[in-house]
């Protein structure tokens, strides 16, 4: 029996601002057709959860990549975490939600390769009153009280100032993700 590896796919740029749209049900066929099991999507921001007997995470991203761009006619950047990953990054937020709607105030960057050399004061001299950054490794944490529509520390900047690409959920999504049942 092949040993299934449980990953969650993060989509960068989908289904934002009636951009490159891809509705579900067609993004869980894609990745049925690809050969993987259990899968499961959650919103409609590009986030799929399934199971495969393939380990590597490159081949598989740019598979996934490969797909999406035949059956939807763009390309989408593709990043796998594991749920352990997503688990250990949620643990570690150094901003703890003290209300319900602080959920929705507290983002997950997630950088497509470990984060190295970075201007730090390019970083912080963005930040509006009230607004929190922390960079590490595998995920930059951000607290935007006055919402993340108004942050000049958007994916997009961060993407620019960390030189590698991200894609960023907010905390509540990141914490549902994980609750998902397979």
């Amino acid at each position: 029996m092949v040993n299934m590896e449980r990953y969650i796919c993060l989509l960068r740029g989908i289904n934002v601002v009636g951009k490159n749209l891809i509705r579900m049900a067609e993004l869980r066929t894609t990745f049925e057709r690809l050969g993987f099991g259990n899968v499961s999507t959650y919103l409609q921001s590009g986030n799929v959860l399934f199971e495969t007997g393939k380990t590597d995470k490159n081949h598989l991203e740019e598979m996934i990549a490969s797909e999406i761009g035949k059956d939807f006619g763009f390309q989408v950047p593709v990043l796998l975490i594991k749920p352990d990953l997503l688990k250990e990054v949620v643990d570690q937020c150094p901003y703890i939600p003290q209300k319900e709607e602080d959920f929705s105030s507290i983002y997950l960057t997630f950088p497509f390769s470990p984060v190295q050399d970075f201007n730090l004061e390019k970083l912080l001299s963005k930040r509006l009153p009230g607004e929190e950054i922390e960079v590490r490794k595998q995920a930059v944490y951000l607290y935007c009280p006055g919402g993340y529509g108004k942050t000049k520390l958007s994916n997009t900047f961060l993407e620019y100032v960390l030189g590698v690409p991200c894609t960023t959920r907010n905390l509540r999504t990141a914490t549902e993700l994980l609750k998902t049942k397979w």
